[in-house]
């Protein structure tokens, strides 16, 4: 399916051909749909957009995440 959007085209096709699994979290699908308000995109067509990524990405669980220090080195 071609489209007016050629980045949306590439992604579409690699999703398509099962090129990559798309790994998503809640928090990741927020993100997307406040972008998709900045963008001004209507409302309607961001919970379609959000239907679609559900449908072909898989969910993972976050554990809690830990702070990690930038810099390994003892001289940091």
């Amino acid at each position: 399916m071609s489209g007016r959007n050629p980045s949306a085209d590439v992604l579409h096709r690699w999703g398509e051909r099962n090129n990559f699994v798309w790994l998503i979290t809640e928090d990741i699908l927020e993100e997307y749909k406040e972008v998709l308000k900045r963008l001004r995109v209507r409302p309607n067509l961001i919970g379609k957009v959000i239907n679609l990524i559900r449908e072909r990405a898989e969910e993972v669980k976050v554990r809690a995440s830990a702070q990690i220090s930038p810099c390994a080195s003892p001289k940091c």
